[in-house]
């Protein structure tokens, strides 16, 4: 009988066994244990030809909810504690043919116990200590021996890369109307700010209000279960029909590991999502979901830079997450150090500048994820669409026909070449001669005083103007010609400011007097050698 024991809560020992659904590591009475969210994963060695005894050591923390454990497909039984101090649970696994299985979790209320609330997050039901196997010719795979462990002590994930698609927007001359609305709006279905979030009907009632063009309602999936999911957008279609106020079909998708996403439905009814689910408990799997589901959907990171849950600009894939939050009530999310942010509360490495360094081509949103609060009290976001309806605002965000406020409405418009914001010119050695001098046209209509325009490019501002085309303080042009082979002031290029066969973005930051700002979405210059 052979034996193999790994202690869950030291990440040098169960690095590679735990999947999903598992809190940071804790220590306490020197021993080490990891809290489990309400449906979790892990592998567990198996014998390959005979039974594996398998001995969890376990903590419930509240008794009047039940376990159910399940290898691969087969359902192994549900546990009902009866205690809440440490004690090993003992389940036998069938023989599995390989030398590991994927153990599954999910915690649920015993239906035979007392009514009580349904499970909370940050709550804590079930801690796990420690995972025993034993069986005649068990062996731990080569991948998850202590040696392999030892050299990357951190958990893996497989990781989806793809290149950047090239998106080209919907055509300049398409007539085009600015929407504006908040796209991070809190009710009291999320808990954090509960009870006073206010309900659906508070708030959409308040952004009508308000003003707003349409709102998108996002709160926490792993907040909710599936009914509730389901009442909750149903609750939003009645208030937009209601309120007359479109209301984009939108949830947060929130990970401690893994930074905090919104996702946007064109459907009127999605199926449930939140990152407890192994289906969706990764970025890079909410791609392969939406496709399995046939859904029109996009994420949007926000607040990553934010030090209480940052998060990894590696992580965000393009194809499903062509848009970044760059201001909230969190602050500016632009680069570390920028105006309008609070650097005690900011990660460098974790900025919108450090993600479009990485070459995502990422247009902007503002939204307010504010909690206690109304809708617009934070970022704005503005759409470029034809109509304002879920498909045409949808559409706008779809294709980074958009860009953020710090709250204000602040009418913005950017264009390169006739080419609008979010849009992505396609170059190559042949073709780049045609693309110069590069017409960089951009026009602002504040909702105060216009101090300055900023035109940036590649991380940098290469460019600002203070000039009024008119008699109008809230009103600003900026007008630029650039050579092929000269900076943004006409100098000729010595030092390699301005380098042809190199791809680079631009987009303008707007600066009103009192300090409220404006970011239009990039526009991208994707030089290829092989385009």
């Amino acid at each position: 009988m052979n034996q193999f024991t790994y202690r869950v809560g030291v990440p040098a020992e169960d690095a590679l066994f735990l999947l999903s659904g598992f809190s940071d590591a804790h220590e306490e009475d020197d021993a080490a244990w990891r809290n489990c969210a309400k449906v979790f994963r892990l592998l567990v060695p198996t014998a390959v030809t005979g039974e594996t005894r398998l001995t969890l050591r376990m903590r419930f923390i509240d008794t009047n909810f039940r376990l159910t454990l399940r290898a691969g497909d087969h359902v192994l039984g549900a546990i009902a504690p009866e205690q809440t101090d440490w004690h090993d649970l003992t389940v036998t696994l069938a023989k599995s043919g390989g030398d590991v299985v994927a153990l599954t979790g999910e915690l649920d209320r015993d239906p035979y116990g007392p009514p009580k609330p349904k499970i909370e997050p940050n709550r804590r039901y079930v801690d796990l200590a420690q995972i025993t196997a034993e069986g005649s010719d068990l062996s731990a795979p080569e991948r998850c021996t202590r040696a392999r462990i030892g050299q990357a002590p951190i958990r893996l994930t497989n990781l989806r890369t793809s290149a950047n698609a090239v998106r080209r927007a919907p055509p300049a001359s398409a007539e085009r109307t600015v929407f504006f609305g908040d796209v991070h709006v809190h009710t009291n279905y999320s808990y954090c700010g509960h009870p006073n979030n206010g309900t659906v009907e508070e708030n959409v009632a308040a952004a009508k209000q308000r003003g707003h063009d349409f709102i998108a309602v996002t709160d926490h999936g792993e907040h909710m279960d599936p009914d509730t999911w389901a009442g909750y957008f149903d609750e939003l279609a009645a208030c937009s029909e209601r309120h007359d106020l479109p209301i984009l079909p939108a949830t947060e998708w929130t990970s401690r590991e893994h930074g905090h996403r919104n996702i946007y439905f064109r459907q009127t009814r999605p199926p449930y999502v939140d990152y407890f689910n192994h289906e969706t408990d990764h970025p890079a799997k909410l791609g392969a979901f939406f496709e399995r589901h046939g859904l029109d959907a996009l994420a949007v990171p926000h607040h990553f830079p934010y030090v209480g849950q940052p998060g990894n600009v590696e992580t965000i894939t393009p194809e499903v997450e062509p848009l970044i939050e760059v201001y909230s009530s969190w602050g500016s999310s632009e680069h570390y150090g920028a105006r309008l942010q609070d650097v005690n509360r900011i990660l460098p490495g974790c900025t919108v500048k450090d993600a479009l360094a990485r070459g995502l081509k990422l247009g902007f949103v503002g939204g307010g994820d504010v909690h206690n609060a109304l809708p617009g009290d934070g970022g704005m976001t503005a759409v470029l669409a034809e109509e304002p309806t879920v498909d045409g605002l949808f559409d706008g965000l779809r294709h980074r026909l958009c860009y953020a406020t710090s709250g204000p409405r602040i009418f913005l418009d950017f264009h390169i070449n006739g080419f609008p914001m979010g849009s992505v010119i396609k170059v190559n050695a042949y073709s780049i001669d045609k693309l110069f001098p590069l017409s960089i046209v951009a026009s602002a209509v504040g909702a105060g005083p216009v101090e300055r325009m900023e035109l940036i490019g590649n991380g940098e501002v290469i460019y600002v103007t203070t000039h009024r085309t008119s008699a109008a303080e809230n009103e600003m042009t900026l007008r630029l010609s650039m050579a092929k082979l000269a900076t943004p002031n006409g100098v000729a290029n010595t030092l390699n400011q301005h380098l042809v066969n190199y791809s680079r973005y631009y987009y303008v930051r707007v600066v009103q007097s009192d300090g409220a700002m404006a970011w239009s979405s990039p526009i991208w210059v994707d030089f290829s050698a092989a385009g």
